[in-house]
């Protein structure tokens, strides 16, 4: 009898170690989500970072655009002056508004190279957005496979 209590007890213990190591893939599996999760997080969070650069640098675009216009109207102005300078005095009125034509150019140019500036730094981005939100599309199946497979495990 008592051979086949120990019988018994040493299949008992295999069942036991069969549940342990169960256990231990699955607390494996567990494991490799949480650290998919972890990495989705942090691609979520630069993806929200990446959208703040954006929004602010819309921002700046939508204020070089005004620069722009005001430049424009400054240089409108300038000319109505200078054209009413020249019919009191048309030599230093040439003179005047040539500086101040000159100045403003400048000023239209600038505003346009810092607009054309904030364009292209949207555009890399907006490309590095895409290159973010494939890298968490990848995650997100990564993360349902592992799902799959702990269901899987648990299930059956």
């Amino acid at each position: 009898m008592s051979d086949m209590t120990l019988t018994q007890a040493a299949d008992e213990i295999r069942k036991m170690l069969r549940g342990f190591k169960a256990v231990e893939q699955v607390s494996a599996a567990l494991e490799s989500v949480g650290s998919i999760q972890n990495a989705g997080k942090e691609a979520e969070a630069q993806l929200n970072g990446l959208k703040a650069e954006i929004q602010k640098a819309q921002e700046e675009l939508t204020f070089a655009k005004a620069d722009v216009l005001n430049a424009k109207d400054e240089a409108k102005k300038v000319a109505d002056a200078a054209k009413q300078k020249a019919e009191e005095k048309l030599d230093k009125a040439a003179e005047d508004a040539a500086k101040i034509i000159s100045s403003a150019t400048d000023n239209q140019c600038a505003a346009t190279a810092k607009a054309e500036s904030i364009k292209v730094e949207i555009a890399d981005l907006n490309a590095k957005k895409e290159e973010v939100a494939k890298e968490l599309a990848d995650l997100e199946g990564k993360i349902a496979k592992v799902k799959a497979q702990a269901a899987k495990m648990l299930g059956g």
